[in-house]
């Protein structure tokens, strides 16, 4: 299976005031750079601002595109002259595009600083190999600063340095988004109070403080948006420090997933429930494709082919919502549908209650009888989360036959249902997931045995099941205002051959009914997002924190917040 999922992070290396990526190149030291000051580098471009989908509208990259291209044509662009254009395309607030040539081949990076000690420098390389044409983004710019930008050049002979000021205004974000958000190392924090928040006074972080350090990265926070409608929404990037460092314009959606193809250099995201949009890493939009009757929502994933399965409501029979997995060809266009669960679950949804139709923001009008929201695909196979049921599915041979592989989940809410006969059995004590998000699967050295985690909402109650008492399952938190007992990072080991599971490590953070993810980087810390409460933090393998984040959310939660290194991507 080709890996092209999501990034991979590598493990923190130390970079003396850099926030993150650094700008050193190997040999620098035993070079003086040549220093040049230019002002007033950035050309004006004349982009189409109307409606919240503009960059994504007919023609407006072409637009954009047309005009570098006749500048490129008509001047000569050399390291101590480059061309440099704020967000040309309309898609990453807060970056720079940079062109120009060298004539012998070179590397390049970057650092860009403000007047402000506490506000660290922030830069990286973006040169795997030496070339003599270089055309870049360069995020990081902070909004209401005087920003320092210089570019560096390095070829075998010689490494030059090109300085210039940019004035970011402060107008780049509105009065609801925050430039720099808060930050703690403490064990304890007040309650922020949120529409979903419920009565909790104090919010427990972890048991202990730990002394790791944190992932090298950018927290990707998405879902953060406004749901008046109408309003163009963005995912948000934070440095370590809690700088934001780039806004990703996610049109009419709420940008709840985004998949990065380090291969092809291009990002996927939906921008509104019916069009999927692919943008090139310079932020042009290169495609926008419709996606017909059927409607994505919470997650999606890139299949064996590099083609993207989404999570959707089949808006055709208006009979019920978020029980679809749709597939996007992304060279034809083409869209498929993948999966009805009313296919497998048709005997269970005719027990639902009509009376809900809609459960905590489902996409459509119809029943939300199952209400998937996240899907992870291994081979042929699915793995799905089902918020409405507390379960989580295995789909077989997805793709190509699909079939029940098992069930993770109350075994009194299966009873009697005939699906009973799926459920895997627990090894140990522990407390079954309730309405999960965010599934990772991680695999072992023995066939059919492999790791799971999820954000463990801790929170069980079904609009469709209303009669059936989750309290007999153990749980506490049964509506999304319920904040009784915490939520959790819950690690899973599957054992198919025995057809268990059990549960091997937990974390406890603060609650949230609703919404959130769980994240394990590569280097071992853990990353979790309390969407209802705003707060997002990074734990040491051992579940000890090492910093947490508040973000007051725009409207009324952080959907998810991933951590990437972008290596591969933005940077190098």
């Amino acid at each position: 299976m080709k890996k092209r999922r999501l990034f991979k992070i590598v493990p923190a290396v130390a970079a003396a005031s850099i926030a993150f990526g650094g700008i050193a190149l190997s040999g620098c030291a035993e070079k003086k750079p040549v220093q040049t000051a230019v002002s007033e580098k950035i050309e004006s471009m004349d982009i189409p601002a109307i409606g919240a989908e503009a960059p994504y509208m007919e023609g407006a990259s072409e637009t954009a595109q047309t005009q570098i291209d006749e500048l490129k044509a008509n001047n000569s662009y050399t390291a101590s002259n480059p061309l440099v254009m704020y967000n040309p395309y309309g898609t990453l607030d807060l970056s720079l595009y940079v062109f120009f040539q060298t004539e012998e081949d070179a590397k390049v990076s970057y650092n860009i600083s403000v007047p402000d000690e506490s506000i660290p420098d922030f830069g990286g390389n973006l040169s795997k190999t030496a070339e003599k044409d270089h055309e870049h983004t360069l995020l990081g710019l902070v909004p209401g600063y005087v920003n320092t930008v210089t570019i560096i050049t390095e070829t075998e002979n010689e490494k030059r340095e090109v300085s210039f000021d940019y004035a970011c205004p402060r107008s780049v974000l509105t009065d609801k988004e925050a430039a720099i958000i808060d930050h703690t190392e403490e064990l304890t924090m007040e309650n922020p109070g949120t529409e979903f928040a419920g009565d909790q006074k104090e919010i427990i972080l972890a048991q202990e403080k730990s002394d790791k350090s944190l992932a090298e990265g950018l927290f990707l926070m998405m879902g953060n948006y406004d749901m008046t409608g109408g309003i163009r929404n963005y995912a948000y990037m934070y440095d370590n420090d809690g700088v934001m460092r780039c806004k990703l314009c996610a049109g009419f959606s709420a940008a709840g997933n985004i998949l990065f193809d380090n291969e092809g250099g291009y990002i996927y995201l939906p921008i509104s429930a019916g069009k999927i949009a692919k943008i090139n890493k310079l932020g042009k939009v290169e495609r926008v494709y419709p996606q017909g009757d059927l409607l994505n929502h919470h997650d999606m994933i890139f299949d064996n082919d590099g083609n993207i399965l989404f999570l959707a409501t089949d808006n055709s029979n208006k009979e019920d919502v978020e029980d679809c997995i749709g597939k996007l060809d992304v060279e034809t266009g083409e869209v498929s549908l993948v999966l009805d669960l009313s296919n497998l679950f048709r005997s269970y949804e005719d027990t639902c209650s009509n009376d809900a139709n809609q459960a905590y923001g489902a996409a459509g009008d119809g029943v939300d009888w199952m209400h998937i929201n996240s899907i992870w695909l291994e081979g042929d196979d699915a793995f799905l989360s089902a918020r409405e049921t507390s379960t989580i599915i295995k789909i077989n041979n997805l793709l190509t036959n699909p079939s029940i592989g098992y069930l993770i989940g109350s075994e009194n809410f299966w009873k009697g249902t005939g699906y009973e006969q799926y459920l895997l059995k627990k090894v140990n004590e522990f407390d079954i997931q309730g309405g999960q998000h965010h599934l990772t699967y991680f695999p072992s050295n023995e066939a059919g045995v492999y790791n799971m985690t999820m954000y463990n909402n801790n929170m069980a109650y079904s609009t469709t099941q209303p009669d059936y008492d989750w309290t007999q399952d153990g749980f506490a938190n049964l509506t999304v205002t319920d904040a009784k007992e915490p939520s959790y990072y819950y690690n899973y080991k599957i054992n198919e051959n025995e057809k268990t599971v059990e549960l091997v490590d937990s974390i406890a953070v603060p609650t949230s009914g609703i919404v959130s993810s769980a994240q394990t980087l590569p280097n071992g810390n853990i990353v979790t997002d309390s969407g209802v409460l705003g707060i997002f933090s990074e734990y040491d393998s051992e579940g000890k924190l090492i910093r947490s984040y508040y973000c007051q959310p725009i409207s009324r939660f952080l959907y998810r917040v991933f951590k990437y290194d972008f290596k591969g991507f933005f940077f190098e």
